[in-house]
């Protein structure tokens, strides 16, 4: 997080530094919005599957207040929601809430 060698890394690279073997579908990314705003909304960043269905709605990022961020991952990591269930839920400003 404060490793100034990604300063300035948006979504794109940070998915291209991730190892070959990551499993997950998303990542979370505490970048200087979420640690100078508050509630701290951490960017939450789909990471795109080769096996994706093309047709697809696209995941787009958003943002999660610290004190959510256990359900999005909860509940993406087992498959009980999906990312639009959080992203169509996120206020004017981008920034999901809870429900």
């Amino acid at each position: 997080m404060d490793d100034r060698a990604y300063s300035g890394s948006g979504p794109a690279q940070l998915r291209s530094l991730l190892p070959e073997d990551y499993e997950e579908d998303f990542l979370f990314v505490a970048d200087r919005t979420a640690l100078a705003s508050d509630g701290y909304p951490i960017l939450v960043v789909p990471v795109p599957d080769e096996d994706e269905d093309e047709d697809a709605r696209p995941r787009t990022e958003f943002r999660v207040v610290a004190t959510e961020l256990w359900s999005v991952e909860n509940n993406l990591s087992i498959a009980n929601m999906d990312w639009g269930d959080f992203s169509d839920n996120v206020g004017d400003d981008g920034v999901f809430r809870g429900f």
